[in-house]
């Protein structure tokens, strides 16, 4: 299941910032190069993560202030995601 989890945020992250799920690596920040998902696609990742999350546990979520903390990897996202189901 843990690996189903990274699989599905990293495909979401890949998703919005518009780059090819093989070339995101774990240490990369959000809002820094190359992501760079900051103002609306932070909204839209914080959704389809909700979403997710939702369809694990119904009593969770997430916010988007949870994702805009400063120098968010990743890594640590998909360790909050799991933390959440």
């Amino acid at each position: 299941m843990a690996a189903d989890i990274k699989n599905t945020v990293v495909t979401i992250i890949g998703a919005i910032a518009g780059i090819d799920v093989v070339l995101i690596q774990m240490d990369y920040t959000l809002s820094g190069p190359p992501l760079k998902i900051q103002g609306a696609a932070m909204t839209y990742l914080a959704m389809a993560l909700r979403g997710v999350i939702k369809s694990y546990n119904s009593k969770q979520t997430i916010t988007k202030p949870e994702l805009t903390k400063s120098g968010l990897t990743v890594h640590q996202l998909v360790e909050l995601v799991k933390s959440k189901i």
